[in-house]
């Protein structure tokens, strides 16, 4: 169970930078 939390959150955080690098447009 905390695996798949942790798995969340990374993903979460994983995809909030790519948010932020296309955003940014680096």
């Amino acid at each position: 169970m905390y695996i798949i939390m942790a798995t969340l959150v990374y993903n979460e955080n994983f995809c909030a930078t790519i948010q932020v690098a296309v955003f940014t447009g680096v």
